[in-house]
């Protein structure tokens, strides 16, 4: 499911909600489904500074499933 940012015209607050294409997104303070949806900055990961991505973490070898806890090399 997708994160999406979205803000109230009616009580001017912004919020993020995940939601799915069937989903109608409402304000969670005032509850109206009358939201506008925000163009959102995606976050990017400074490869440089993290060595590795966390869910890489704990693999220690390359043999074995792709996929197990704490680790994921697809």
């Amino acid at each position: 499911m997708p994160l999406f940012e979205f803000r109230c015209p009616g009580c001017h607050n912004d919020f993020e909600l995940l939601v799915r294409a069937q989903d109608v997104p409402a304000c969670p303070s005032c509850g109206t489904d009358r939201v506008e949806k925000l163009l959102s900055a995606a976050a990017v990961p400074n490869m440089n500074s993290l060595g590795s991505l966390p869910i890489a973490s704990d693999c220690a070898t390359q043999s074995g499933p792709p996929c197990r806890p704490n680790c994921c090399r697809l």
